[in-house]
């Protein structure tokens, strides 16, 4: 009985508990959906958020839905067009939104704020009729809800604020302390709130297409045929595993797709907190700190945070494997490379990337083993994390006899303008002028780097292949971190030439030309711009990093040196986080 009421000593439990009444008290609150229906011509379906069907170019059609909202709160519309919106009709009062500069953007779309909406507004349930426009391939509609009440705004703000206390008691139980320990929990704050702020449209790849898959898990009970939707020839893991967050996220009223971001938020938070622990379990002082700033900060691991996909699940299971393959290293304990074993193996299944996984831990096992001196004497552990290393291994040889899937399953189906030169100049060449003077890059616009391997691989580590922020703000900070970047590199390539490199170097090092090998070979075998983004290998920041912060702090440096590094350092991560709350 003492052990049961020990429980109520640990302030985990509290924060659960007032995690759990702010996000009751928000549910109450919350202003909903119902009623969507789709018409096409004389036609009616009843449909529900995200409208999305194939349509004639030009086609004209109209998506009406309810907007219940019991206690009267104010909130503002983010309309989503798929592709323009000619009208909208509020309880059979016309809105004139021809002249809104968003009205074709099907990727931010436009707003309505509450002020233009209220005073078309009666009683507690809203009727909204949107008239629009394909301009071809799938048409559709996706309506997102901004409370803007007071009450609402401080549940929200209370969520935030318990999960990242919640966050922070856990960690400190791992012993994380002090500064590592701020910068963890402002870490999981600014993922939180951009999770909070960025719908699940905007900055995604193949989004449709992730939600169509887990979907299908749902509705059959079955893994997809790798013809059965877009992304239905990726393996399994990831949609198996999220499908129970997208029935949550429809159980509790916010809608499947918004479950399914609460699952990325989790794994992001994850993979941010085994990131530290990675680098942690090899590096100290200063040069730990450093990197740890920059893997907190990274652009693209905040970019990620709310998206649906499957990459977010690769980028936990491979640093996970990596902590665990570290962890055995150091400590000689089995238990470890059993679970780089097992985060190995479901990482292959989540994401082909996951070959690179595989030979991870292959290179912990025999390293570990060999550094802990046990030989011919394995203990019981090892044995087992052996055993289940062969079973994986028979098992991928297993698939690849058998299996059918491509390497990028839908290549037959990308649009011929992503096509890029497939030349040795592409994949040799750096063009610096580019890479400083064009703030972002694009899969679409060549002039902006996408023919260079090097320019779009180092782009999209920072901005995915988005315009995040396009007016000159977002321009200017986008530029000083694409020098800071630079900058970085340079001390990355001084951190590595300058360090009395062990076996775990070595290692990191190995796996960013295992990372960076793949996918060149991805582009070589798929020679369009989006096989060369910078998502597919995200965990290889772990191999840059701690060259750039040993760069950065080595002894015997000169302090001009120290300062221009850990200048920026800085400028890279604040304009990293102003960017960011700019982009939302």
């Amino acid at each position: 009985m003492k052990k049961l009421f020990r429980i109520f000593r640990f302030p985990e439990l509290y924060c659960v508990l007032l995690l759990v009444a702010s996000l009751v008290v928000g549910f109450a609150l919350r202003v909903s959906v119902e009623n969507v229906v789709l018409r096409q011509g004389p036609s009616m379906e009843n449909v529900s958020l995200p409208v999305t069907k194939k349509m004639r170019e030009g086609e004209m059609f109209q998506v009406e839905l309810d907007i219940k909202n019991a206690y009267r709160t104010s909130y503002d519309l983010r309309v989503v067009p798929d592709d323009c919106a000619e009208g909208i009709v509020i309880n059979g009062q016309n809105l004139d939104v021809r002249s809104n500069p968003g009205r074709c953007d099907f990727t931010k779309g436009f707003w309505l704020n509450d002020s233009v909406t209220a005073p078309h507004r009666v009683g507690d349930r809203t009727h909204y009729t949107f008239y629009l426009r394909n301009n071809g391939g799938n048409a559709g509609l996706n309506v997102f809800i901004n409370q803007t009440s007071f009450l609402t705004r401080v549940m929200n703000v209370a969520a935030v604020v318990f999960f990242a206390l919640l966050c922070m008691f856990v960690a400190r139980r791992f012993k994380l302390r002090g500064g590592i320990l701020f910068l963890f929990l402002l870490g999981v704050l600014i993922r939180t709130v951009f999770f909070a702020n960025v719908p699940y449209t905007t900055y995604s790849n193949d989004v449709d297409g992730h939600v169509a898959y887990v979907q299908y898990v749902l509705d059959n009970h079955a893994i997809p045929g790798v013809d059965d939707c877009w992304t239905c020839y990726h393996p399994p893991v990831y949609y198996v595993t999220a499908a129970p967050s997208f029935v949550f996220g429809e159980w509790v009223g916010v809608s499947g797709p918004a479950g399914l971001q609460s699952f990325s938020l989790l794994l992001s938070v994850l993979t941010l907190f085994f990131g530290i622990m990675f680098l942690k379990s090899f590096m100290t002082g200063p040069a730990f700190g450093t990197a740890a700033v920059l893997w907190t900060l990274w652009p693209l691991m905040i970019l990620v945070s709310p998206r649906i996909g499957n990459d977010q699940m690769f980028y936990l299971l491979h640093v996970l494997c990596l902590w665990g393959g570290v962890k055995y290293f150091n400590e000689g304990r089995g238990k470890f490379l059993i679970v780089a074993v097992l985060a190995a193996a479901l990482a292959m299944w989540t994401k082909t990337t996951g070959v690179v996984t595989i030979g991870m831990v292959f290179l912990f096992t025999v390293c570990g083993y060999v550094r802990n001196e046990r030989f011919p004497y394995p203990t019981k552990s090892e044995v087992v994390a052996w055993g289940l290393f062969v079973l994986l291994i028979a098992g991928i040889a297993l698939q690849k006899l058998l299996g059918d899937a491509d390497l990028v399953g839908n290549a037959s189906g990308l649009n011929g303008r992503l096509k890029v030169g497939n030349e040795a100049f592409n994949y040799i060449f750096f063009d610096l002028k580019s890479f400083v003077t064009n703030p972002y890059t694009s899969a679409w616009k060549e002039e902006w780097g996408r023919e260079f391997f090097w320019n779009y691989s180092f782009k999209s580590a920072m901005f995915g292949e988005f315009e995040l922020v396009r007016n000159a703000t977002g321009r200017t900070l986008a530029t000083f971190m694409s020098v800071s970047f630079l900058g970085l590199m340079v001390y990355a390539i001084r951190g590595f030439w300058k360090t009395k490199l062990q076996v775990i170097h070595w290692i990191l090092l190995l796996q960013a030309v295992a990372f960076f090998a793949a996918l060149m070979v991805l582009r070589i075998r798929v020679p369009y711009s989006c096989s060369n983004d910078f998502r597919y290998i995200a965990p290889v920041l772990l191999s840059m990093l701690p060259f750039m912060a040993t760069g950065i702090t080595l002894e015997g440096s000169s302090v001009k040196w120290k300062v221009l590094g850990f200048a920026l350092v800085a400028t890279f991560a604040l304009s990293t986080v102003i960017l960011y709350i700019l982009a939302m």
